[in-house]
């Protein structure tokens, strides 16, 4: 999956799904090691927090629920300190991590782990700040959501009593109340999944903030703007991808419930006191590296491939590959469109405002037309549209070549032959 460069088309709910856990498959090893080393901030302040606020065994030193409740320690570093500042920084780092070696290796660069968790503050921040902006975006929407659910269930509630109240009267168990019981679970499954519907989609907008946090260093902002025209660009597909990852955490449950059963019998005989403890920090652990694991590998393929039909993005590096980045740097510039020159119409009559065409000027002839009756024109003189509505002028008469010739003339008698004088003759005339 290295320099994976040429994906100008648009991804497909299978092709996303299949590469994002091709590669998790391939990074596993590297996505879990930069998964663990943020939870190990996490398991530090749970050990600290059982060690030092509530050693022993909370469930035997405790005789009721209601004395734990009545303890302020108890909503200070169970409920407070978790949740707004250990499990958020822990997930932040854990996203930024796990983008950076993602997207380093499907772009094919060389990375270690100095180079990999180097210059993390500005990300960190930066992803606090998604976050803060990601929390009252959700939710305003959820607030929405929850109203218009409750509408939902009060009408099909409604109608459930209507059949559930004809069945009354009858001591056994009729169609109407059957009916009604199921428009009643209809309207609450409804209502579910319009909760969960408008939160993926929230989700969805800011799916490709961390990858270009790690990627970029971009600021918060300019991170929420690129992740939501990436998302955008191909919102479907994205959707529907983040609604299976959602489903990741149910089947991992199912197998790390198992496997912490498994793990509490010999804990329990070492350490009876932080045996459920250790068990539920181990799984939390594993479970947040798994699903964030793939997560990022998700969001980094999203990236890419929002870049690469939006900025050109697989340009961008093949350029750099062959020493030209700067000039395509130079020369492509997103949102940039050319103006279209106008060029004048020259199908169309010059009275309609259309620009007429220039008029000839022929070059000075100082040859004799035959057909201008040898009339020269001066130089630089402007000949005259032609006329074509009047008669064409008449064509000289060719001979008829259809016709045999004539047979050729006899030739002239050769002239007569004088005969020439004897010498005999000449001597006889010239004598005495």
């Amino acid at each position: 999956m290295a320099r994976m460069t040429s994906w100008v088309h648009r991804y497909t709910l299978r092709e996303l799904m299949d590469d994002s856990f091709d590669l998790f498959k391939e990074r596993a090893i590297e996505l879990l090691l930069a998964g663990l080393i943020p939870c190990c901030l996490f398991a530090l302040y749970w050990l600290l927090v059982r060690t030092l606020v509530f050693p022993g065994n909370l469930l035997t030193d405790l005789e009721t629920i209601d004395e734990l409740i009545r303890m302020w320690q108890f909503w200070i570093f169970f409920l407070v300190l978790p949740g707004f500042v250990v499990i958020p920084v822990t997930l932040s780092l854990m996203l930024i991590f796990q983008c950076r070696v993602a997207i380093r290796h499907v772009l094919g660069d060389d990375y270690s782990v100095i180079k990999t968790f180097r210059l993390l503050t500005k990300p960190f921040f930066s992803l606090i700040v998604v976050a803060i902006v990601f929390f009252f975006m959700q939710f305003a929407a959820s607030l929405v959501t929850t109203i218009v659910s409750l509408i939902i269930i009060a009408i099909f509630n409604m109608l459930g009593m209507i059949f559930m109240a004809a069945s009354e009267g009858s001591g056994t168990i009729s169609a109407s109340l059957i009916v009604g019981i199921i428009i009643v679970c209809l309207g609450s499954l409804i209502s579910f999944a319009l909760s969960l519907m408008v939160y993926l989609g929230v989700c969805a907008l800011f799916m490709a903030a961390p990858v270009t946090l790690a990627y970029e260093h971009a600021g918060p902002f300019r991170a929420i703007g690129q992740s939501f025209n990436i998302a955008l660009s191909n919102f479907k597909t994205q959707f529907l991808a983040l609604y299976v990852i959602f489903h990741v955490p149910a089947v991992l449950s199912i197998l790390m419930l198992a496997i912490t059963l498994t793990l509490y019998m010999p804990f329990r005989y070492f350490a009876p006191g932080f045996s459920v403890d250790i068990i539920v920090t181990l799984f939390l652990m594993i479970f947040a590296v798994i699903c964030t694991g793939m997560l990022a590998c998700l969001q980094t393929l999203n990236y890419i491939d929002g870049r690469c039909r939006r900025d050109a993005f697989d340009l961008q590096l093949l350029a750099a590959d062959i020493g030209l980045g700067e000039e395509f740097a130079r020369l492509y510039t997103p949102g940039i469109r050319l103006q279209p020159v106008q060029y004048p119409n020259y199908a169309v009559m010059p009275n309609t405002g259309s620009p007429a065409p220039p008029p000839i000027v022929m070059p000075p002839n100082y040859a004799a037309s035959p057909l201008a009756g040898n009339a020269i024109p001066s130089p630089g003189a402007v000949m005259p549209a032609p006329d074509y509505s009047a008669p064409p002028p008449p064509v000289a008469a060719y001979p008829d070549y259809s016709a045999p010739p004539p047979p050729p003339a006899e030739p002239p008698p050769p002239p007569p032959v004088i005969a020439a004088e004897s010498s005999t003759e000449r001597e006889d005339a010239d004598g005495p």
